[in-house]
């Protein structure tokens, strides 16, 4: 959050859910847009940068509860602990472990970053490794107009999971920033600047989980409004702009989160995937192909199936049952149902493929009208969108007419 000082305070700028499996020290990092819509206690719908700000106007409490019930809610998950920090004590933060390594993607320049007098200035980043300070970090995550793809919340959402990465390697680089003494002068240095409910230990705890995980190990699902993404942009009556669920709700979300882990096993099994579409209903394939691979799988190819009148999605596997985890979460993910034996026309196929190719896929997806009817596709125009100028954070209980069917 901005914290005081900051015009709109208490809009959480950046909201960032950490998963940790203690068993392996495996992360997963989901990142929330903050223009997405949220269904709050109430029954109205709010963006949910705005529903920690709702609470906090009210009591010093209710804003932590506020957000915390929200995203639990979102994701059908229990949050057990829960960090709010404010601009300053995040670049306090960094500043106290000595600075953070990122290593840069993609360089840029913002022209329009906001300034403490309520200005803006230009900024700019070139790629590669690069030492920051707190203040530095700071423009890196929150920076919203740089050019070269950078000027989206979805682009500083990427950029703010590199920084997690970066204090992480920091922390675990020294190993005297783990002893209690130093965690607890972290936290009282900080203090008013962030709101907690973890203890010194139990952060010592998480960061002794944690503490062999790789960056192979490091799951990230960052949210956008892409063609083959789970969410769409919108506008409210009033002219909002907003990201709602292209399916009407949040079980998709919730099911990926729930799933996170999973993309260790799928990396791990190195499936290929085979897409066909079996039904009348053009470019089903190939933006099924595309909403899978951004899931984690290996798409082999995509094209018709022999014939269009495929009622239910069905999966043939092709490895015996020697990949289970990826047909497990196929026929989750898919809703569909895998037969027995594969046709002789399919075994055909795939070793004409696998002549041409030299290899072949282990499972062929056949998408049925079932499928047809849940996935949505985009829109011709929403193919090259960008986060529009007329995202706002404005506080506004969004009209029943302008909401998705949940």
């Amino acid at each position: 959050i901005g914290g005081e000082g900051h015009d709109g305070p208490y809009l959480t700028d950046t909201i960032m859910v950490v998963s940790i499996k203690p068993s392996t020290g495996e992360v997963g990092l989901l990142s929330i847009p903050r223009d997405m819509l949220a269904r709050f206690k109430d029954g109205n719908w709010y963006k949910i940068n705005q529903i920690y700000s709702m609470g906090k106007v009210s009591s010093e409490e209710l804003g932590e509860k506020y957000i915390v019930e929200t995203v639990e809610d979102l994701l059908d998950a229990d949050i057990h602990y829960f960090g709010i920090v404010s601009f300053a004590g995040f670049e306090e933060f960094i500043d106290e472990i000595g600075g953070i390594t990122v290593n840069v993607p993609r360089g840029f320049t913002d022209p329009s970053y906001p300034t403490a007098d309520f200005k803006t200035k230009v900024v700019g980043f070139q790629p590669g490794w690069q030492t920051m300070d707190g203040a530095t970090a700071l423009i890196y995550a929150r920076s919203r107009y740089g050019d070269n793809f950078e000027g989206s919340d979805f682009a500083r959402s990427r950029r703010q999971q590199l920084i997690m990465e970066a204090v992480k390697e920091k922390l675990f680089k020294f190993s005297t920033l783990l002893n209690p003494e130093k965690i607890s002068a972290i936290f009282d240095l900080l203090g008013s600047s962030v709101e907690t409910n973890l203890s010194v230990w139990q952060a010592l705890k998480i960061a002794q989980m944690t503490k062999e995980t790789t960056e192979d190990k490091i799951y990230r699902i960052v949210l956008d409004d892409g063609p083959d993404s789970i969410l769409e942009p919108g506008f409210t009556a009033e002219g909002a702009w907003i990201l709602k669920p292209k399916d009407g709700n949040y079980t998709t979300l919730a099911r990926q989160f729930k799933n996170i882990f999973e993309a260790g096993n799928l990396k791990e099994e190195n499936a290929k995937i085979a897409v066909q579409n079996g039904t009348e209903t053009n470019g089903l394939a190939y933006w099924t192909s595309v909403f899978l691979e951004r899931l984690g799988y290996q798409i082999f190819s995509w094209k018709n199936a022999q014939t269009q009148d495929y009622q239910r999605t069905v999966i043939y596997d092709l490895t015996d049952g020697n990949k289970k985890d990826t047909l497990k979460m196929l026929k989750t993910e898919l809703e569909a149902y895998a037969a027995k034996p594969v046709p002789d026309y399919l075994l055909n196929q795939s070793q004409t493929e696998a002549a041409s190719a030299k290899t072949k896929p282990d499972f062929i997806v056949i998408l049925g009208i079932d499928h047809a009817l849940r996935f949505k596709l985009p829109k011709l125009e929403e193919i090259a969108t960008i986060t529009p100028a007329a995202a706002t954070t404005t506080l506004e209980i969004l009209p029943t007419s302008t909401l998705p069917n949940l």
